[in-house]
């Protein structure tokens, strides 16, 4: 890095140590070279940056060209100043077989940066958020409370609904799954989905579990809990709120949260079966401890589309909020350590320095993973199994069901669709809940991918679902499959 003309529209206050930092970020040599309006480049270690880069531009050889541009234009959201500027090419110049390529640093945004719309408190927002900082992706997250979010992107949408993600080329994502599949369809590393099959089947088997399942449970700690932690709520509410004073935000994020709080009965959380939930909950959060007393992440050690279903619920409600964060603090401090994990930039974790990134090998799972897959099994299975039944009697019941018809018990595009209300034993109660067709089409990814397998792989994933008990609910099937399709669920 070395000095030049002043040029308009330059950053004259960005440091050598957050420019080294992008370097090293990438090369992970601790040997950002470095000089400062000097004739000929000179070479600074790390020890000895000069503090302040006036007007500087990056030199690096050809073959690392690639790289560094990574580092630059997709830093890890965290590891450097909110105001770290974009890159453009300058200069190319040769040096007899050596390319050097100058990149000029300038204040403004990058262009290949997403943007979503979200909250801190929100449950899908903390899914994706999770992702775009492992992914090391460049974004931007914006308050649904924007204006362009509340004028524009909800009627693109066609929902009032958070997150929704907005891609560089300007394309609206709303589904968090979605997203995802989009994102490492198009950047290629590092990537999140196992190279073996059986792995990527429970991977998307636990995404679906904690995107689905799970969302009851995190409600149920946040509104049953209201009372204890109504200051903290209702703050973080009010962030959300278009309303120009802070009383007036307070005021408005009272009356949403009680709307958020009447869909408890929806979601089967009543008086009768609150403690056997609260008793289901405990059970998971020892099964996660041992996990990750053991491995950073779910499939080992690199994260998954497991890891990303689960931190929506475990992360923005049952490890933000007060009651249900000092219940996983206390009784499950490695759970706690994983969701702060999950929402730091880079794949390695000092607690696990000897363990090395990526997926087992020969497709095999961390032993303290069966547990949990069993768990997954047993306490989903019923509920899945009454809304699988639940949808093909609302399908016996059209006259008409073509291909693109909503699935919704009016007729009206919602964000949590439903066909009727359903009640099938679980545990030692009975549970009495809205049915949730999103969580078959959710589900329907791993069972089709299971369908698939044949030979050595199959006879893998079989032995798995023996010993776990899983048998049962892979077998689940609709009479119709279910797709989504401009934002809602509809007949495939």
């Amino acid at each position: 890095v070395y000095g030049c003309k002043p040029i308009e529209g330059s950053n004259p206050s960005l440091s050598a140590s957050s420019i080294a930092q992008a370097v090293n970020f990438l090369f992970g040599t601790g040997q950002a070279m470095l000089c400062m309006r000097a004739k000929q480049p000179r070479l600074f270690r790390p020890k000895a940056q000069p503090s302040r880069i006036l007007y500087p531009l990056v030199l690096c050889h050809h073959k690392s060209v690639c790289w560094l541009i990574r580092a630059l234009c997709q830093f890890k959201p965290g590891s450097l100043s909110r105001s770290f500027p974009f890159v453009e090419v300058q200069t190319l110049c040769k040096s007899g077989e050596n390319k050097m390529i100058c990149w000029e640093w300038k204040s403004g945004h990058m262009d290949e940066r997403y943007t979503i719309w979200g909250t801190p408190h929100s449950l899908y927002t903390g899914k994706i958020r999770s992702y775009l900082i492992k992914k090391g992706v460049a974004y931007e997250e914006i308050m649904a409370s924007d204006p362009h979010f509340v004028g524009d992107i909800i009627r693109q949408v066609g929902l009032k609904v958070i997150p929704v993600l907005q891609a560089p080329d300007g394309e609206i994502i709303q589904d968090t799954t979605a997203m995802i599949d989009y994102i490492e369809s198009r950047v290629a590393a590092p990537s999140f989905v196992p190279s073996g099959p059986v792995q990527r089947i429970v991977a998307d088997l636990i995404d679906a579990f904690g995107s689905n399942y799970l969302m009851a449970i995190a409600m149920h700690y946040r509104w049953s809990y209201r009372e204890q932690q109504e200051q903290f709520l209702r703050n973080e509410f009010a962030r959300a709120v278009p309303a120009p004073t802070y009383s007036e935000r307070m005021e408005k994020a009272g009356k949403l949260m009680s709307r958020f709080a009447d869909f408890l009965p929806n979601l089967g959380v009543t008086p009768e079966v609150i403690l056997a939930m609260e008793e289901s909950y405990k059970e998971l959060l020892a099964l996660l401890e041992t996990h990750f007393q053991n491995y950073p992440y779910f499939l080992g050690g690199c994260p998954s589309a497991a890891d990303f279903g689960m931190m929506a619920p475990l992360y923005a409600h049952l490890a933000r909020d007060p009651v249900p964060a000092f219940l996983m603090k206390t009784t499950a401090p490695s759970v706690y350590r994983w969701t702060e994990r999950m929402n730091m930039p880079g794949l390695k974790d000092g607690d696990f320095k000897d363990l090395a990134i990526g997926f087992p090998e020969g497709d095999a799972l961390p032993e303290t993973l069966e547990p949990i897959l069993a768990f997954l099994f047993s306490h989903w299975g019923p509920g899945l199994k009454a809304d699988a039944e639940a949808f093909d009697a609302w399908l016996d019941g059209l006259e008409a069901p073509d291909t693109g018809m909503l699935v919704s018990h009016d007729g009206r595009r919602q964000v949590h669709p439903h066909i009727g209300r359903i009640s099938y034993a679980w545990r030692d109660v009975v549970m009495q809940r809205a049915s949730q067709p999103h969580a078959l089409w959710h589900f329907e990814r791993a069972r089709t991918a299971a369908l698939a397998l044949t030979g050595m792989d199959r006879g893998r994933l079989d032995a798995l679902l023996e010993r776990t008990g899983g048998h049962g609910m892979m077998a689940l099937t609709t009479k119709r499959r279910i797709a989504r399709q401009d934002n809602v669920l509809v007949l495939a």
